[in-house]
């Protein structure tokens, strides 16, 4: 505060931090991005500046599909589902930062000046933000002859304190113990380590997915959007594992590893008609 009180331009060093014994210490992935809007908060700036290899958030991945349109504006709580669904653009807990203490966040091109996607408060209704699809998980399926509810449990809690958190943890049969859930493939070595030892009772099979989340604020009252969706993928015979649909998101889950090119026809139905 010092130094910028004397009009000094000030370089702090991102992506690190200190613990509780004051050790020097890193903040993980996208640290650089936390570390931004947090000082931001702190020094009560009116906004927060990301400068990346993108120009913006776009709504899909402008490499995966060349027809991607930047987004002017988008709320706290959609820039966060589009994070958590895998997207690359910002680190979820950076956003979070800039939702508690109110900070705009602009993410700009380090490449050219021109104009940035705008993430804060301001939400608009049913309208389709943004197409993240996530090649990066893995379905699991563990088999055992019998099932009981401490039996799940157990499971369970083990992959939480192996800090292995599982997604969509289901049980698939009433009378033996036959669970589905996706990992992040970060996570799967970390898996495979506990299969050979805490879980080697358990028959158990694994196979590459892809899932998609369409995000927007309140898309699912309008079913002109679910429509477009379950079109597609009727038109291609789709397996798909799931269907989860909240205020803020549809996420489909298919069974299999997907081309780009159902993103691509995707993003054209929900965003060129």
């Amino acid at each position: 505060m010092k130094e910028l009180e004397k009009r000094k331009i000030v370089i702090i060093a991102g992506f690190q931090g200190f613990n509780d014994n004051l050790d020097i210490t890193t903040l993980g992935r996208g640290g650089s991005d936390t570390t931004a809007v947090a000082v931001a908060a702190a020094l009560n700036a009116k906004n927060c500046f990301i400068f990346s290899d993108v120009d913006g958030v776009y709504t899909t991945d402008p490499n995966k599909v060349p027809t991607a349109k930047k987004l002017d504006t988008l709320s706290y709580i959609e820039m966060l589902d589009i994070a958590n669904e895998g997207a690359k653009v910002l680190h979820n807990r950076c956003i979070e930062i800039g939702e508690k203490f109110n900070i705009p966040i602009i993410t700009k091109s380090t490449f050219n000046n021109k104009t940035g996607s705008n993430i804060n408060e301001k939400i608009e209704d049913n309208i389709v933000k943004s197409i993240v699809k996530n090649d990066d998980l893995i379905l699991i399926n563990l088999k055992y002859s019998s099932y009981t509810i401490k039996l799940f449990n157990q499971v369970y809690d083990l992959l939480i304190n192996k800090d292995i958190i599982p997604i969509q943890f289901v049980n698939n049969s009433l009378s033996s113990f036959n669970v589905d859930f996706l990992l992040k493939a970060s996570c799967f070595n970390k898996f495979q380590k506990i299969m050979d030892t805490d879980l080697n009772m358990f028959d158990s099979t694994f196979k590459n997915v892809t899932r998609i989340a369409i995000v927007g604020s309140g898309i699912t009252n309008d079913s002109i959007v679910l429509k477009h969706i379950i079109n597609i993928v009727k038109r291609f015979n789709i397996d798909i594992l799931s269907i989860d649909i909240t205020n803020m998101k549809i996420i489909i889950t298919f069974k299999e590893k997907l081309e780009n090119n159902i993103l691509e026809m995707l993003h054209n139905e929900l965003f060129e008609n």
